[in-house]
């Protein structure tokens, strides 16, 4: 496979999943937020840390 069919073929998928998630009225604004969510989840159960934003200050 050539490069240039990788990418075709990457951006078919990326096109089929962005086409699901429209199916299901997801936003790209909610997908990055519900990401932010599960990473500061996934901080507080790992490192205790309850407030990512208070250490860069």
């Amino acid at each position: 496979m050539t490069p240039e069919e990788k990418i075709r073929q990457t951006n078919a998928m990326l096109d089929a999943i962005g086409e699901a998630l429209r199916e299901q009225g997801v936003t790209l604004d909610e997908l990055i937020e519900s990401g932010r969510e599960i990473r500061g989840k996934l901080i507080e159960e790992q490192y205790g840390i309850k407030d990512i934003d208070s250490l860069s200050r």
